[in-house]
């Protein structure tokens, strides 16, 4: 029935649907695909909840403290001990134990993957990245565009252009606060001071929108991205995968079919397919 299986929805596994719903290829992906909790969006912003807001310990500690992981428990990123990002690595640990030595692997089962939680650092690999690989950025470039234009990643060209890679097609980059600004003021009334001592200051290349991209609204500062997850602003491969799998409904011959399974104890069941 299928001529190409992807097991997992992260961003690899994502993005392999993404080129490969171009072809006439008929896909499956395989994922348990655990989903961000319902209810109630987070808003307007955060400085108003935590003014007004009594719910807001449920939001920024938890019902079970969950943001006081990292007291007695193996280290979490920020967000990925938020209570509203739990379900990025719930129960991944217990259904798919692993064995790990001088390093702490995290993984996941929600749909999406890891990227649910991802701090949106988005930037290409530069000709000294991949010297000694079989395969040149130059080949790469045209697959590097396709991605830009998909994720809707801002930035600008400055001094860290050599380290991110090409400009093109990049939204304009976010405004920047108070203590950012001086900051980079500084450094480029200095630049030939830092850049003699290896320091190099600019701005980041950030999969956050700064202009509205197809459904998706741009960013409004609300600064709660460590808090919500699934923000329109911030990509994740929900995004896309959403868009594949409504485009193959569409569609006489489906670009993209998603089996949910549902997790047991003793094994997996196919419990729903999207």
């Amino acid at each position: 029935m299928f001529d190409l299986i992807i097991v997992g929805s992260g961003a690899a596994g994502t993005f392999a649907a993404f080129a490969a719903a171009r072809t006439n290829l008929r896909i499956l992906m395989l994922d348990v695909g655990r989903p961000a909790p319902a209810g109630k969006r987070l808003g307007p912003d955060f400085l108003t909840l935590r003014q007004s807001d009594p719910q807001q310990s449920s939001y920024f500690i938890g019902a079970k403290f969950e943001s006081l992981h990292n007291i007695s428990e193996a280290y979490l990123s920020p967000k990925l001990k938020a209570p509203r990002f739990r379900f990025v690595t719930d129960q991944a640990d217990a259904l798919s134990p692993l064995a790990a030595h001088g390093f702490s692997p995290v993984q996941s089962l929600a749909y999406g993957g890891l990227a649910n939680a991802w701090g949106a650092g988005t930037f290409e690999y530069t000709a000294e990245d991949l010297a000694g690989f079989p395969f040149a950025l130059t080949e790469l470039r045209a697959h590097y565009q396709e991605l830009v234009s998909e994720i809707g990643i801002s930035g600008t060209s400055d001094d860290l252009a050599y380290h991110f890679g090409s400009t093109e097609g990049l939204q304009p980059p976010h405004r920047l606060d108070r203590l950012s600004s001086r900051l980079l003021a500084g450094y480029e009334r200095r630049r030939a001071s830092f850049q003699e001592r290896g320091f190099t200051i600019g701005r980041p290349r950030l999969a956050l929108l700064s202009q509205d991209l197809r459904e998706r609204t741009a960013c409004n500062y609300d600064n709660l991205a460590f808090w919500e997850p699934q923000i329109p602003y911030l990509y994740t491969p929900r995004f896309t995968l959403d868009r594949l799998i409504r485009d193959g409904r569409e569609s006489v011959k489906p670009a993209l079919m998603i089996s949910i399974m549902n997790v047991r104890s003793d094994c997996f069941s196919y419990s729903r397919t999207i």
